[in-house]
């Protein structure tokens, strides 16, 4: 390949590293510490303490209020699901003893 003459592309005295200015430096130096502050652990949050001072208040009951008998009502159903219990296995026996095959 032949060099032309006042060609930036082949000229073999072409400098790659310009010479750093302060202006470039500054900003090297900035993003050095920019970097630097990306990988800093983060400000811990200062612990602040509350104090509530409120007096205590006696709770009531309001005047429509209902007691319900949750129990009664838990019992009731659990016997009830037994006894829907009771009569699928009946059932199902009932399908193996007819039938020798289980589902």
């Amino acid at each position: 390949p032949r060099r032309m003459e006042g060609d930036p592309f082949f000229s073999s005295s072409i400098n790659l590293q310009p010479n750093p200015t302060p202006t470039m430096r500054v900003l090297a130096i900035l993003a050095l510490i920019g970097g630097a502050a990306a990988f800093a652990p983060a400000p811990s949050a200062s612990s602040r303490s509350v104090s509530l001072n409120a007096e205590t208040a006696e709770w009531t009951a309001p005047a429509e209020w209902k007691e319900t008998d949750f129990e009664s009502k838990i019992k009731k159903l659990e016997k009830e699901a037994e006894e829907r219990l009771d009569t699928k296995i009946d059932e199902l026996k009932r399908n193996v003893a007819s039938t020798g095959k289980s589902d």
